[in-house]
């Protein structure tokens, strides 16, 4: 068995870990903003897109807490429900009607219940805590339309 000695090049070394503190220095800068009340304005105004293989491409907005407080006296559970899902999509298809959403098969209410705010979705992404705050998920596009 042969062990070959390899010299060790200090100075790359260091110029490595000078540039890995800067890389992490930077995301860290980025990560950590003063927070900005206009931007959940902002937010709760735009209307986002989510691609699926079988409903195509499914518009929708975010509740406002004004909402919510309305939506969560709704004591039947199944029709708050709904109204939830009502409210969402709405604000991405305006033309949408609650009654027209009490026609579809409740499988596909389901599983668009499932994608919006199911695991892994877009709204239980945003509301996953981490030591940072909310996190905002890459995987859905806002628009402002």
């Amino acid at each position: 068995m042969v062990i070959e000695m390899v010299e060790i090049d200090w100075a790359k070394v260091t110029e490595y870990q000078k540039n890995l503190e800067e890389y992490e220095d930077g995301k860290r800068r980025k990560r950590i903003q003063p927070f900005n009340p206009d931007a959940l304005l902002q937010k709760a105004s735009k209307v986002y897109t989510l691609e699926t293989d079988d409903y195509g491409t499914i518009r929708y907005g975010m509740i406002t807490q004004k909402e919510w407080l309305r939506l969560h006296k709704i004591e039947d559970k199944n029709e708050q429900t709904l109204q939830i899902l009502f409210e969402t999509l709405k604000k991405g298809n305006p033309d949408i009607k609650l009654d027209d959403i009490r026609q579809w098969p409740f499988i596909d209410v389901a599983n668009i219940l499932k994608l919006l705010f199911g695991e892994g979705s877009p709204f239980f992404q945003m509301t996953k805590q981490s030591t940072n705050g909310l996190q905002t998920p890459a995987t859905f596009k806002g628009s402002d339309t």
